[in-house]
Parts: structure tokens; C-alpha cells; sequence
């Protein structure tokens, strides 16, 4: 506490000496003071109304009759307590009955200035009603700020004019209370009593022990000997009342409808002043200690299955200035650090003022059918996935091919995709940031891996098709080491940039991190759109255009250029070109599936588009056309496929055979006629014998033995397309 903490975000740095400016409250109705958060400090007039009541006495006794409030009157010995007790009892019965108004605030304020004003002692019970009236006064709905602002101010004063106890020690303490608030007045010598701490829960606390929210003045704070110090905390900011920041009560709960801000103050309310002094620029900072009452918002549901959902985020320390929104006072950073502890927040400030928690309050909207359609989709796609993967590792005869190993890559990135989504992004499992960066890392890694194998994929059609003499040396190695290698490379530079960018970033920058911030319920643990932007969209769009040339020329190459070739055979159906075709076409349709439809997540997300029904419709088609692509790959390569089925057939034949059916023969004749018979059991004894001397043989065994990766004289090969297209 002795000296200043490096942190980079404080906005108004400590001189060397520390700035004190005597004020001198003066007796007449409209009383000035001075309150600075900056360099120069300038006055603000905190009660223009008392004049003129105080002119007009009789009108002003009218209009509180109908009101039930006492009159505003000049504050006097004789007079003090009966008024004090008139206000808290005329507010409390005013209140009760749902009675109260803009004008009961007013007047409120009205009273409470002549007792600042008042040149007379107020002893304890005046200073009890007083507070207990403001406690009421607190729990007002609306709020004007041009008034309400006035209280906490107002209250400052009258502790100092408390006189219960005479300057006797340099202990003298004093504490009040009501349902809302809390104040206290004492006299101290801070260098005799080495610091001093004032919280909402106990009050005073000379060992600084209690619970926050709490404030500790050290003991080097530049006023020697003995000083009046008034304390007062809140437990919102509702007589803190700014139109661009909304408040959090002590329950912690924030109705989303209500609330109309985009920042709230999510804390008690805690602050200090000296008497006749204004404190700021102070070589060592005042400590503040609060906690935040909420740390999540519930959602706000409607009937076409969608919410809004809240979040809170980037909280930090405030103190309320007077000098801002025309006088009527505002929130502000200026000369405060934040330092985080888990749910401590402790607030170092230079100078002295009311300091709360201020944090952004966002909303997202959020809806429930897509969410199962996500779900839905994703589970079936997942489901297909694994059974073209296994289909593939199980049948040596399908992975004789370059292009089928191949298809196995793509399949275990996409698969790794699906299942990031789907735990990380669509269930929401990060549980803190950590967690919530690791997620994002898997997910850009694998969503990488896909558009890499499918420019591998186009890579072999490539060299297939076109350069059909061509022979890459350890093709597949190499494509292996790029297929998993690149996306490695810039799922770790992405990482990296982002530990060093958040490291160095400061308050005001535009680009702070590439992985969000993580917030329960509502952070999506993906990327930024500036992430997604440099690390995803150009890339992998980069990465998709030459996708797309290499693609087209094969196309090219496959139809029109072999036209001739096809005509000159007569017109015979050239088969291996009509497979080509088909593989051509497979392979335009897993593109279009994994490549364009990303296209509608790009306007979602990176370029947001408005609430709305466009927006929601974006969001059905790029969960449909994402969440499908696994179950459209074991359509075209695992179901459909005549060869492949046939291979299942063979392993699930025996488990459905009966027990009672003989193996079938082929009976040939001496003419060379064959006829079919079957084998029954011996108990038919009956049964007719075969034509005499028959040839009686087995068929044999259903048998497929692919054929390598040839190239005949027009550029045709065999290859994923080519045995796993063919229909039935």
C-alpha cells in the first residue's frame, strides 16, 4: 500500500504531491462545493430549489398538506428533531400506501439540504431519521437524476454536522444504518491510528477484517493530525442514477426486460470524504474492496422458441462524478485500477468519492430450434462418419485406392469437427477460459483439416484426370504430413498471436484477443470476428478458390474435352468416362456442402446480420447444409455403392442364415443345361433325385479383388469415384 501498482490501465496517474482543496460550506439556501476528477476543478451547484420555497411558505405548506409531507421549513435547534421524525414518518406512510411521487423526491432533497445547511449540532436520532428516510426515498422505482444525484452528497454534509460526541479522542465513531445504507462519522488522527476501514456489514473495523464492500484510507494520507471523515455506503446505486447505466440490487437479479442500458452497476456503492477538504491525485491509493452481486442473467424466453439471453461482462472500477451529463453526475474509470480476484474485486483509486462496480451488459439472441436441429443433424452425421470410417478400415479391398485412404482423412477431420460443435460450442461444456480457448483451438484445427484433405482430394482428381502421366513420388505421404501438418501450423500461430496480442493490449484498443472472453451462458468458444476473419475467412476462402480452378479444370478435361473421344468409338457408352462423372459429381456436392454454405456462418457471425427472421433463416440453412454433410458422404460412399454393400452382405450373411438351409448347387447336365435344386435335410426321403450322372459343384463365393490406381490412353483411372459411385 505504499506505493503506486504497475497497472497499465490506470487513466489518471498520481502526481507527486497530493492535491487537497479546502471548501468551505456556506448557511444560505443555495450551497456550493467543489468536486474534481481531473486536473482543474470546477463547482457545481447542488441546490437551486430551497429559495424559493423558502419565499413562498404558505403555498409550500399548502402542497405538502396534500401530500402528507411536513413543510420545508429553515432548519433550527428548536425544530431539528420534530422535522427530522415528521419526514421519515410521513415518506414511510407515503410509501406504503403507493403514494409516492416525483414531487415526494423533491421534497425530500428540499429537507435534507437545510439540514446540511443548518448551522446547529444534530445528534444521533435526527441523523437515524434522516437516514431511514433516505432509505425509503432509495427504493423509489424512477428516479430523477438532476435530484436523486443530490442525496448522497447531501448526507456527507450532515455526517459532518453531527455533534452526538465532541472532539474529545482521535476515536470518536459514529455508525448508522437502515435497510439500505450505511454511514459513519469520526475523528481521527490517521497517523496515530495507522490507517482506518469503514465496511457496509459492521461499520468501523480497526483490524479491516470484515467483508466487503469495504474502504481502507492508509495511515501516510496527506492530512496530519486530527480530521472529520464521513463514510456512507449504499447497497445499489439507485440514488446514483445515470440515464446510460442501469443498477443491480443486493438479490442480484436483473430482469433483461426492464433493463434498457448497455452497463450496470453491478456492486454496492462505498464511498469516503473529508470534511471541508476535496481529496484527489493522491501519491498512494485508497483501497476498495466490492463484490459483484450478479454473475450471470437469466434468460428472457418468448413463444416462437427463442430468448435473449444477458450477459455481464468486462467489469471494472468506477467512482461517480459530479463534473459529467450537465452537472447531474455519470460513472467514470479515471484514476482507479481494477485488479481481479477471483470474485473479490479490489479497486485502487486516487482519490476520494463514491466507487462501485461498472460492468457491460450485452444480450444475444438465442434460439431453441435450432439448437435441436444442430443437435439432430449433427448426432446423424456423426453416426455416418463412423460407419464410413469403419466400413473403410475393416474391408482391406476399399482401401487399396489412394483416393479411398483419402476419404478416410476427410472423414476423421470432419468427424473431429462435429464432435468439438457439438460438446464445445453447441453444449456449451467450457466451464472457464481456459477451456473455452481449447475449444476454439480443436475447432479452427479440425475446421482447417477439412478444407485441406478437400483440396487434397481435388489434388488427386487433378493428376487423375489431367496430368495422367504424372506420378508424385510418396503422394500420400506428403499430402498426409500437409493434411495434418498446416492445420496444425495455424491453429498454434493463432494461439500465440493471441497470448501476446491480450498481453500487450490496453483499454481503448480495437483488437484486444483473438479468442473471446469467456462468459457463462452466452460466450460462444470459437473465435472473435476479427479472429475469424484473418485466421479462417482468408485462408481457408484462399484455400477454397484454388479449390475451385483445379476443380474446374478437371470438370473441363472429364466432359468437353473428351467428347471427341467418346464419339469417335461410334458412340458406345465409354463406362469408365461415365464413372469419372459420377465421381466428379460426388465430389462437386461434398464442396458445395463443406465449402459455400460456410458462407452463411460468415454473415452471421463475422459480419452480423439483424435480429430477425433473415438472420434466422441464415442460421437454419448453414446448421442444415453443416450438420448433413456426414450423413450425405456414407450415402454416396458407403450406402449406395453396389460393391460395398455386397461386402456387408458377406459379413452378415452367415449371422442371418438359418440352420436348416443346405448350401445351394448348381446341378449341370450331360447337355450342358444346368437346373437349380436345394439340399433339405435327410429326413426327406421323398424327395425327387437328380437327372442321372449330374455334375454337382458349389457356387463359389461372392469375391470382389479391386483393381489398382491404373491410367488407361484417355486419362481414365480407377478411384474412390470410380467403385463407390456406381449404383446399383
Amino acid at each position: 500500500m505504499n506505493s503506486k501498482p504497475k497497472i497499465p490501465t490506470t487513466t489518471l496517474p498520481p502526481t507527486t504531491t497530493d492535491a487537497i482543496t479546502t471548501t468551505t460550506p456556506t448557511t444560505t439556501s443555495t450551497t456550493t462545493t467543489t468536486t474534481t476528477s481531473s486536473t482543474t476543478p470546477t463547482t457545481t451547484t447542488i441546490m437551486s430549489t430551497t429559495t424559493a420555497h423558502s419565499t413562498s411558505t404558505a403555498q409550500s405548506t399548502a402542497t405538502s398538506s396534500r401530500q402528507g409531507m411536513p413543510p420545508v421549513v429553515e432548519i433550527n435547534e428548536g425544530n431539528a428533531d420534530s422535522v427530522s421524525q415528521q419526514l421519515f414518518a410521513s415518506l414511510q406512510l407515503l410509501f406504503e400506501e403507493g403514494e409516492e411521487n416525483d414531487e415526494t423526491l423533491q421534497r425530500t432533497v428540499d429537507h435534507l439540504t437545510n439540514f446540511a445547511n443548518a448551522n446547529v449540532p444534530l445528534n444521533e436520532e435526527i441523523i437515524e431519521n434522516i437516514f431511514k428516510s433516505v432509505g425509503i426515498v432509495s427504493s423509489q422505482t424512477t428516479v430523477n437524476p438532476s435530484t436523486s444525484n443530490l442525496i448522497p452528497r447531501l448526507l456527507d454534509r450532515i455526517l459532518f454536522n453531527f455533534s452526538g460526541r465532541k472532539y474529545v479522542t482521535s476515536s470518536d465513531k459514529y455508525v448508522t444504518s437502515s435497510d439500505k445504507l450505511r454511514g459513519g462519522v469520526v475523528d481521527v488522527n490517521l497517523e496515530q491510528e495507522g490507517g482506518l476501514s469503514f465496511s457496509f456489514s459492521t461499520g468501523f473495523d480497526e483490524t479491516s477484517q470484515s467483508s466487503p464492500p469495504m474502504i481502507e484510507i492508509p495511515a501516510n494520507f496527506p492530512l496530519p493530525g486530527q480530521v472529520r471523515i464521513a463514510f456512507t455506503a449504499f447497497d445499489d446505486a439507485s440514488l446514483f442514477a445515470s440515464e446510460q447505466v442501469a443498477s443491480i440490487g443486493r438479490s442480484g437479479q436483473i430482469d433483461i426486460g426492464d433493463v434498457r442500458q448497455s452497463r450496470v452497476i453491478n456492486s454496492a456503492v462505498i464511498g469516503a470524504n473529508v470534511d471541508g477538504k476535496e481529496i484527489r491525485q493522491l501519491r498512494h491509493p485508497i483501497i476498495i474492496t466490492l463484490t459483484q452481486y450478479a454473475d450471470k442473467v437469466d434468460e428472457l424466453r418468448f413463444d416462437n422458441s427463442t430468448a435473449i439471453r444477458g450477459v455481464l461482462i468486462n467489469p471494472r472500477c468506477v467512482f461517480f462524478d459530479y463534473d459529467l451529463a450537465d452537472g447531474d453526475g455519470d460513472w467514470s474509470t479515471d484514476g482507479c485500477d481494477t485488479i481481479m480476484d477471483d470474485d473479490v474485486i479490489t479497486c485502487r483509486c486516487y482519490h476520494l468519492t463514491s466507487f462501485a462496480i461498472l460492468m457491460d451488459f450485452n444480450r444475444a439472441p438465442h434460439d431453441y430450434v435450432l439448437d435441436i436441429l444442430s443437435y439432430v443433424g449433427t448426432s446423424i452425421s456423426i453416426l455416418g462418419l463412423v460407419l464410413t470410417i469403419l466400413t473403410h478400415l475393416m474391408f482391406k479391398a476399399l482401401r487399396a485406392y489412394k483416393s479411398k485412404k483419402i476419404l478416410v482423412h476427410f472423414c476423421t477431420a470432419l468427424l473431429g469437427m462435429y464432435l468439438t460443435y457439438i460438446l464445445g460450442l453447441s453444449a456449451r461444456l467450457p466451464q472457464n477460459q481456459n477451456q473455452c480457448i481449447a475449444c476454439g483451438f480443436f475447432m479452427q484445427y479440425f475446421l482447417t483439416a477439412v478444407f485441406v484433405w478437400m483440396f487434397v482430394e481435388v489434388v488427386e482428381m487433378y493428376f487423375l484426370f489431367v496430368k495422367v502421366w504424372s506420378d508424385v513420388e510418396h503422394f500420400l505421404a506428403k499430402m498426409t504430413l500437409l493434411g495434418w501438418g498446416f492445420p496444425l501450423l495455424i491453429s498454434v500461430t493463432t494461439l500465440v498471436a493471441h497470448v501476446v496480442i491480450s498481453s500487450h493490449a490496453v483499454d481503448g484498443d480495437d483488437f484486444t484477443r483473438i479468442y473471446p472472453n469467456y462468459q457463462p451462458l452466452t460466450t460462444i468458444c470459437w473465435l472473435t470476428s476479427v479472429g475469424v476473419y484473418w485466421t479462417i475467412f482468408i485462408p481457408l476462402g484462399s484455400l477454397l478458390l484454388v479449390n475451385t480452378v483445379l476443380f474446374g479444370i478437371v470438370v473441363y478435361n472429364v466432359t468437353c474435352k473428351r467428347e471427341m473421344n467418346n464419339s469417335s468409338i461410334g458412340g458406345a457408352i465409354n463406362s469408365r468416362h461415365i464413372k469419372a462423372k459420377e465421381h466428379i459429381i460426388n465430389a462437386l456436392a461434398i464442396m458445395l456442402l463443406s465449402g459455400p454454405s460456410w458462407l452463411f456462418g460468415f454473415l452471421i457471425n463475422v459480419d452480423p446480420v439483424a435480429d430477425g427472421v433473415a438472420r434466422r433463416v441464415l442460421g437454419y440453412v448453414f446448421v442444415l447444409f453443416n450438420s448433413l454433410q456426414g450423413l450425405w458422404i456414407f450415402i454416396v460412399f458407403v450406402a449406395r455403392p453396389k460393391k460395398v454393400r455386397t461386402l456387408w452382405a458377406g459379413v452378415f450373411s452367415p449371422l442371418l442364415s438359418d440352420k436348416k438351409v443346405a448350401t445351394r448347387t448348381i446341378s449341370y447336365s450331360k447337355t450342358g443345361s444346368s437346373t437349380y435344386t436345394k439340399n433339405t435335410t435327410a429326413r426327406n426321403s421323398s424327395s425327387v433325385s437328380p437327372p442321372s450322372s449330374p455334375r454337382v459343384m458349389e457356387a463359389p463365393a461372392t469375391s470382389w479383388s479391386p483393381k489398382p490406381d491404373t491410367v488407361n490412353e484417355t486419362g481414365g483411372g480407377d478411384n474412390l469415384g470410380y467403385e463407390a459411385s456406381e449404383a446399383t
